[in-house]
């Protein structure tokens, strides 16, 4: 008996700590259902992590939809776009993440959480892009 007491304190622990985490950068939120958001969101950032960002645009294009106030799933988005070569909507999702808060989040192949860092991305995706003197103020940002 004193077994399971155990185990399901250690799941409500872990599920505590776990939540936590997941609305770290979701303030005021009005999440329906945090298992699915929690599921998703994971997804979202396992493929990041992984660097398969064309199978990650869609979900985080419907996550960032639902759930405005996450900053990382923007930041997330705008890192995709970015490495699948669409400047401009990688530009208006990093700046969303910057507008609502910035980002924790690291280990991010070709990202960095940093808002300077953010503000350089958005520089680099202006240059790309093609205009040059949206990348200069960006950086002189």
């Amino acid at each position: 008996m004193k077994t399971n007491l155990n185990v399901i304190l250690n799941i409500f622990l872990l599920f505590l700590f776990v939540t936590s985490k997941v609305y770290s950068q979701s303030p005021k939120s009005n999440i329906k259902n945090p298992i699915d958001y929690f599921n998703k969101r994971t997804a979202a950032l396992n493929l990041s992590k992984a660097g398969i960002w064309k199978e990650a645009i869609p979900l985080l294009e419907n996550l960032t939809m639902q759930y405005q106030n996450d900053c990382d799933l923007f930041y997330l988005l705008g890192l995709s776009y970015y490495q699948t070569e669409r400047y401009q909507m990688s530009i208006k999702a990093l700046k969303k993440t910057l507008a609502c808060g910035g980002t924790i989040l690291s280990n991010i192949p070709s990202g960095s959480a940093p808002s300077n860092d953010i503000m350089i991305k958005i520089a680099k995706a202006y240059a790309l892009g093609g205009d040059k003197a949206n990348s200069l103020i960006w950086l002189q940002k």
